[in-house]
């Protein structure tokens, strides 16, 4: 199945599992810190991906951090901060 880039209504939810997951990968090696900047950009870039209502504001600003480590510093300093935030 493919959709339209961006669909009008919500094809998917992020929860803050999602952010888990993706340093998970970062610092075992299987993504770069690139990789990882590229997806929380692309994430924040789509409207029709939801922020769970319950993990919304740390999804906002995890996102924000690591796609713009130009202002919030490098993805390995970023990412130790947000693990210990998770919810």
């Amino acid at each position: 199945m493919t959709f339209e880039w961006s669909s009008q209504e919500e094809l998917a939810t992020a929860f803050a599992q999602a952010i888990g997951h993706a340093l998970d990968e970062f610092w075992a090696g299987q993504i770069s810190a690139d990789d990882l900047c590229a997806w929380a950009e692309e994430l924040q870039g789509r409207e029709d991906i939801a922020l769970s209502p319950q993990d919304r504001d740390f999804l906002a600003d995890a996102l924000f951090q690591l796609s713009t480590p130009e202002i919030c510093g490098p993805a390995d300093e970023v990412a130790v901060a947000l693990r210990l935030r998770l919810p």
